[in-house]
């Protein structure tokens, strides 16, 4: 059907197929025999207005990637219906800027830690209320604290425990990993005392940038993050192992033969392993004085540990001062005490991470003035420059604690709009992009 032919209707329905499905538009409309050029097609995205809303009053603030790394632009939303209002062509204080000029209604805005957000709230709406998002002020916290511990790899790993089992050749590669590391630190902290750059010590060693500096302030191996775990060969025999194993069989190589025939892939390692680790534990039958002693004998033994070679990363102990102290096992509290004893900026740290969390937790804002001046205090320098920009936003920190908004159904809108710029796979501009992403959102209401 020629376009001049066609009703506004079947217009209106050639409009939103294409909003919706963008590249496979045109042919979702010949089946319906609406057909266009590509050109029609585009051009009745880009016409389309979205409809007149009342004043926004609470907005959230946020940028997304046009390339990531490279060109980013800004998403405003409203936050009392979860719905875009606009998409600006860019993240800097003058955009934004112009735009809350427009809207003067705007009383309260969420945003992150942005300071060329931060900068155009105060030239355009002096007199709203700035709401710092709370995941994003415990990430920037997260992100503070990891590379502060990095710099202690020796007090972590000599006063860390673990309890995972090696068997002697893993302790063979470990040795020999720890030796080939031990000369690369001492390489990197060699080139580093002769003055030489960060980036002249990569080029000279073959390595990136990020590992020669890591590396240059480490004051011994930095442990590689680990993932989280996935599931292992042993795994999908584990209740038949336990099951064996609470009736008394205690042979590792027979649950290793009979779990083969049951078809695990495996090596008779992992079963001898998972056997060692059971054998550390107080069987449940034990005498109730024979347990006593066991116990306090599996104490000296952590406690007398030290000299082992561990693999703890600063990640892991993070996640020991993250969390709760009620909800710490007694191996994982035991830890905690000892590194504490040797590393008192851990024994600083402790109440100022709990004391963080609670107030954003529980909304008591009266803590938050105590906080930045014990974290200014503090002695250590990585907190205490989080604590002075902290200070600069001090009541949008306050209104963080008392306020329900937050940036969560911004991040929504954002990652709905890397699902539309997906699928027009960079062949349109802004303009195309942002009237499909309000078009979108409108349509979806």
């Amino acid at each position: 059907m020629p376009f001049a032919q066609r009703t506004v209707r079947q217009a209106k329905v050639l409009q939103a197929i294409c909003g919706a499905l963008t590249s496979r538009g045109g042919r979702a409309a010949r089946q319906l025999q609406l057909t266009g050029s590509p050109s029609t097609l585009l051009r009745l995205i880009q016409q389309w207005k979205p409809p007149r809303r009342d004043a926004p009053r609470i907005v959230g603030v946020d940028d997304f990637a046009f390339r990531r790394g490279q060109t980013y632009g800004t998403v405003i939303v409203d936050l009392e219906t979860h719905q875009p209002i606009d998409l600006l062509p860019d993240r800097t204080q003058a955009v934004l800027e112009t735009w809350l000029t427009q809207h003067p209604n705007i009383a309260v805005v969420s945003r992150d830690r942005s300071t060329e957000y931060a900068a155009a709230l105060r030239q355009a709406l002096p007199k709203s209320i700035q709401v710092l998002d709370r995941w994003h002020l415990l990430k920037n916290l997260w992100d503070v604290l990891e590379p502060f511990l990095g710099r202690h790899q020796r007090v972590l790993r000599d006063h860390t425990l673990s309890t995972k089992p090696r068997t002697h050749a893993d302790q063979a590669k470990r040795q020999e990993a720890v030796a080939y590391q031990l000369t690369f630190l001492s390489e990197v902290q060699r080139l580093r005392s002769e003055g030489q750059s960060i980036r002249s010590i990569a080029r000279h060693l073959g390595c990136s940038r990020w590992l020669a500096k890591r590396y240059v302030r480490a004051d011994a191996i930095p442990e590689r993050r680990r993932s989280s775990r996935r599931q292992g060969l042993i795994d999908p025999y584990l209740p038949y192992l336990h099951e064996r194993w609470s009736k008394g069989c205690r042979n590792a190589m027979l649950l290793f033969r009979e779990i083969k025939s049951q078809g695990y892939p495996g090596g008779h390692q992992l079963v001898c392993r998972w056997a060692h680790q059971l054998r550390r534990e107080i069987h449940p039958s034990t005498r109730i004085d024979y347990r006593a002693a066991l116990q306090t004998r599996q104490h000296e033994i952590l406690a007398v540990a030290h000299d082992v070679t561990l693999n703890v990363s600063p990640r892991d102990v993070l996640w020991l001062i993250w969390q709760d102290a009620t909800r710490l096992r007694e191996e994982e509290q035991l830890a905690l005490n000892t590194l504490t004893e040797h590393l008192p900026q851990v024994a600083t740290l402790l109440p100022l991470v709990s004391t963080f969390r609670a107030f954003l937790r529980l909304k008591p804002p009266e803590q938050v003035t105590p906080w930045l001046q014990a974290a200014m205090t503090s002695g250590i320098a990585d907190l205490q420059r989080f604590a002075k920009s902290l200070q600069c936003d001090q009541p949008a920190l306050e209104a963080a604690a008392t306020l329900p908004w937050s940036q969560g159904p911004v991040e929504g809108v954002v990652n709905k709009i890397k699902l539309i710029k997906r699928q027009m796979y960079g062949r349109a501009g802004f303009h195309t992009l942002r009237s499909r992403v309000l078009f979108a959102f409108e349509h979806q209401a």
